[in-house]
């Protein structure tokens, strides 16, 4: 038997051993029982290296827990794959090139940090809301455009999306400048407009109320 087996069935050997050792000396059931609790848990202990940390408290950079990595790197992959099937959607093809462009950036971005997992300190705020809202501002453009009729107000709203694509695009290639150069360069400007885009009349609704673009589309 090999070391690793030896380490996974030693804890559960050990307390069996224990349990009848006690049954043996004391009699009784609830002694045994505890007698194999304790053994088990002393193995247990013994075969664990010295330094194993449990996978809530592991890092995999300085001042970033693994858990928290790992749910954020699962978050923007999905909406990652959201933003995607969105941009198969977009029949217009000069805003279909845009949103890809803007689908490939974000696939690097997350490629990035994930490869190296320091620069999420950098990217923070690309994952927390940048990311999210882009997903919205898109999804709420390609249900306002399959909407058969178009009052003044959605077709100023399309609009406003289609003319502030770029700005997105500019703005998430300076994100992945930022990584790629391992540096913290001034995002402020790019991102600053990037909000005000997400904040134009017609487009904040659809942070708020997606759901209900939606249905209005059915």
């Amino acid at each position: 038997m090999n070391r690793e087996k030896i380490k996974k069935y030693l804890p559960i050997a050990g307390a069996i051993a224990i349990g009848l050792l006690v049954y043996f000396i004391q009699g009784g059931i609830l002694p045994p029982l505890i007698g194999f609790a304790l053994g088990y848990v002393g193995f247990k202990v013994a075969v664990t290296p010295r330094g194993a940390t449990s996978s809530a408290g592991e890092l995999v950079a300085d001042g970033i827990a693994k858990i928290d990595f790992d749910a954020a790197i699962r978050e923007a992959r999905s909406r990652y794959n959201a933003l995607q099937n969105d941009a198969f959607r977009i029949t217009k093809v000069d805003a279909r090139r845009k949103v890809d462009a803007i689908v490939s950036l974000v696939g690097q971005i997350i490629d990035q940090v994930k490869k190296d997992p320091k620069d999420y300190r950098a990217a923070r705020q690309f994952f927390s809301y940048y990311l999210e809202a882009t997903v919205k501002v898109v999804h709420f453009y390609v249900e306002l455009t399959a909407r058969p009729v178009l009052d003044a107000e959605a077709k100023t709203s399309i609009e406003n999306v289609e003319n502030e694509l770029d700005t997105v695009r500019r703005a998430f290639e300076k994100q992945l400048k930022v990584l790629d150069e391992n540096d913290v360069l001034d995002l402020d400007t790019e991102l600053t407009v990037l909000k005000r885009t997400i904040e134009l009349e017609g487009l904040s609704s659809a942070l708020d109320q997606p759901e209900a673009d939606s249905q209005q589309t059915k």
